[in-house]
């Protein structure tokens, strides 16, 4: 096998560049084979060097790293200029971000690479843009200078993805930074996180152990916990997956890009609850308490979130564009969802604002109207107003709070108080792992409970404590599914400890799902 490396340097450092292992063969002997030297950078560029021929977009690292080249050339990064001459739009304070500059990387100073040389060598976003310069003393000492991007991601960082997508146009950093991705681990997990609850929750671990990336970055090592950054969904070397992510959004499994962390536990028993069961639900499988002789629905035909209706899956709701105008239809923001909220509510303006509470009039539904499954905003809200209803009744049959203590008591209202005021108690203990029909029950209202029944979602019963994480969306995620499972839940509490329905429980039809060929059904 030949290899050969373009240098600029001496023999010495050709060797010690091959020896060094970043482009040394074993398989008998290696081969040197000269090749004309790379085309000098201008000294004006501030050790840049950029394309060794753009017109080929050959990348002057890709002379070496041949395999990343190759997949950065099919990625929208090296079209940047292209694609910002042809936009209509094309400004000098775009430039920066369409070039080899000092932004995305841990150069500060703007009179680098186009900034100074306007050359064509320095146009798109090439490997320099992230990576920084330092090519030269690289090729001298591959191992032990590596001009290395950063993980880190922030509305005022010097550095990584951040500094340029970001703004009005594309506000990526911004909306991300108000997520629950980007409050990660310095919120809620800054310590005594578990090296299980790390592969989601701290980024550098979800890397690392959710998608398997083991590649160095300049924050590696620094023992810092980290949030869940770009970098860890987007992958910025690869255009195999839309919007460069590092897997598919539209694959119906556990591999969906999402579903990597968003389909932790959905079958009882833990004191936690059902944790992360999103996608479990929005597939059917592996979720909830079944009991016997339930048939769960086919999530194809009765799920209108599901795979068979809807192919973007969690990203068709939790990743929707909407573009804002003022009251004069005058540009105010694109509006990317990075926020990751389905229904957000909107400020006076019709801004989205993160984790807002507003009701449902205040929130937009725009992205289930463009989604082709809801006809208009106002059909999906009125949907969702009606799963939610529904549902509330069917949580108050099993118990209703009536004190708001958030305690599971014989005082109060429904089907489990009634469990513990006939001396079954025990069967409610959440520190007991074995699952009774009560706590079964428990489990399905914990997958389905809503926003103004939370006492399902962190409560206190038989003197200890349970808590879900957020799954159900209100029951969005699969409504006929969670509405038939809190009605066999029912049926298997009544029947199991010989309780009456209670006086004010109405049996309700059946809610129906939406088929492809009627999308909009009500």
């Amino acid at each position: 096998m030949k290899m050969g490396c373009r240098n600029r340097t001496s023999r010495l450092a050709m060797a010690a560049l091959l020896l060094g292992g970043l482009l040394g063969c074993v398989d008998g002997e290696v081969v040197y084979v000269e090749q004309p030297p790379w085309t000098q950078a201008p000294a004006e560029a501030m050790g840049f060097s950029g394309y060794d021929d753009s017109g080929t977009k050959l990348t002057t690292c890709g002379n070496c790293h041949a395999g990343v080249q190759a997949e950065w050339q099919e990625t929208p990064h090296s079209g940047a200029w292209e694609a910002l001459q042809g936009s209509g739009h094309a400004a000098d304070y775009c430039e920066a971000c369409h070039t080899v500059s000092h932004l995305g990387n841990v150069t500060a100073d703007p009179s680098v690479g186009f900034g100074t040389a306007r050359e064509a060598r320095y146009q798109d976003v090439q490997c320099e843009s992230c990576h920084g310069p330092g090519l030269l003393t690289h090729v001298a000492n591959p191992a032990g200078d590596r001009p290395l991007a950063s993980f880190e991601a922030a509305v005022d960082a010097q550095n990584g993805c951040g500094e340029c997508h970001e703004g009005s146009h594309h506000p990526f950093v911004e909306q991300w930074a108000e997520s629950a991705h980007g409050a990660g681990p310095h919120t809620a997990y800054a310590s005594g996180i578990s090296d299980f609850c790390k592969r989601c929750h701290e980024g550098q671990q979800a890397l690392e152990v959710t998608f398997g990336v083991t590649a160095d970055y300049l924050e590696k090592g620094d023992g810092e916990l980290r949030t869940i950054t770009c970098v860890v969904c987007h992958d910025p070397h690869s255009s195999e997956h839309g919007g460069q992510l590092r897997a598919s959004i539209e694959v119906p499994t556990t591999e969906n890009l999402c579903m990597r962390c968003h389909t932790n536990n959905g079958t009882p028993w833990s004191s936690h609850g059902p944790h992360a069961a999103q996608g479990l639900l929005i597939l059917g499988e592996d979720v909830g308490y079944l009991p016997p002789g339930f048939t769960p629905p086919d999530p194809r035909t009765t799920n209108f979130h599901g795979p068979g209706n809807n192919p973007r899956l969690c990203a068709t709701c939790h990743v929707s564009r909407l573009t804002v105008t003022d009251a004069g239809g005058d540009f105010l923001l694109e509006s990317v969802g990075h926020t990751f909220e389905a229904v957000s509510c909107l400020d006076s303006e019709g801004l989205p604002v993160f984790e807002g509470d507003c009701s449902l009039e205040d929130r937009t539904f725009a992205a289930c109207a463009q989604s082709d499954c809801h006809g208009s905003e106002s059909m999906a809200r009125d949907r969702y107003s009606k799963v939610w209803k529904r549902l509330n009744v069917l949580l108050d049959e099993l118990w209703a709070d009536t004190d708001e203590d958030h305690v599971l008591e014989a005082t109060d209202d429904g089907l489990l108080p009634q469990v513990i005021a006939l001396g079954f108690e025990s069967d409610l203990d959440p520190d007991d792992s074995t699952v009774t029909p009560a706590k079964g029950a428990m489990w399905n209202a914990m997958l389905a409970w809503t926003d103004d029944r939370t006492h399902w979602s962190d409560g206190e019963v038989a003197g200890a404590h349970f808590s879900a994480h957020p799954n159900s969306g209100n029951g969005v995620h699969n409504p006929a599914f969670l509405e038939a499972l809190l009605l066999a839940s029912i049926g298997h509490v009544r029947a199991s400890y010989g309780i009456q329905p209670s006086p004010a429980f109405q049996p309700m039809p059946q809610l129906g799902g939406v088929s492809p060929a009627n999308p909009s059904q009500e």
